[in-house]
C-alpha cells in the first residue's frame, strides 16, 4: 500500500473509512479535492481513514484482492478527478 497518511496517525482503530485515490485522475484534481475539500471534512467530523494511492489500471482492484482483512474499512470511497465521489 502506498499511503499519504493516517488520520488518526496509526493504523485506525474501529471502522475506518478507505479512499482510494487515482493520482492522475483529473490532472492531479483528485488529490487536491480530497486534500481541500473530503479530509477536513472528515477530520472535523473525527472520522479515520486511510488512503490508497493507485499506481496504474487494475492496481486498486489488484491491492483490495489481496488484502486479507478489508473488513475492517466500514466503506471504500473512490476519488476521481472529475469530481466523481
Amino acid at each position: 500500500w502506498r499511503d499519504l497518511q493516517y488520520y488518526p496517525y496509526e493504523e485506525p482503530k474501529g471502522r475506518a473509512i478507505l479512499a482510494v485515490i487515482n493520482p492522475k485522475s483529473g490532472s492531479g484534481k483528485a488529490i487536491r479535492a480530497f486534500k481541500s475539500i473530503v479530509e477536513p471534512e472528515w477530520r472535523k467530523q473525527g472520522i479515520p481513514y486511510r488512503i490508497l494511492i493507485t499506481e496504474g489500471a487494475g492496481h486498486s482492484t489488484e491491492l483490495l484482492e489481496e488484502d486479507k482483512n478489508i473488513q475492517r474499512f466500514e466503506s471504500i470511497v473512490a476519488i476521481g478527478g472529475d469530481g466523481t465521489l
